[in-house]
């Protein structure tokens, strides 16, 4: 007896369930590209990095909630104490907010008034 397989839809920018080749698509039309805003803050001896990108994929974990198709991690070089952090989000209007907020505690945190903020990109 086989075990049934779980279905997992994949999701555009716009949360509309996609099939696995409209998925393909969605990825070669962007070049790749899934993010929804990517930012770098440099402070001396180390540079940490908020990416928020689209996963396309529901990682909620729950049949009952929304899909989480948006995460936001934070990178750090070298590595320290900031490094790690994830979240996930449900719609790329969550997902900005939440970008910016991760941002903004992190200024915080190295006590900056102002994001140090290199470059970022919107779908």
């Amino acid at each position: 007896m086989k075990a049934p397989v779980m279905e997992r839809l994949f999701y555009d920018f716009k949360g509309r369930p996609l099939d696995a080749f409209e998925f393909e698509s969605l990825i070669r039309r962007r070049k790749r590209d899934l993010h929804v805003k990517d930012t770098y803050l440099h402070r001396p001896g180390r540079v940490i990095r908020v990416s928020t990108v689209l996963l396309g994929v529901d990682y909620s974990f729950m049949q009952d909630s929304p899909p989480k198709i948006f995460e936001t991690m934070v990178f750090e070089h070298p590595q320290g104490n900031l490094g790690g952090i994830q979240l996930r989000y449900s719609t790329v209007k969550e997902a900005r907010l939440g970008h910016h907020l991760v941002v903004r505690s992190i200024n915080k945190v190295l006590h900056r008034s102002r994001p140090l903020i290199c470059h970022g990109r919107k779908p």
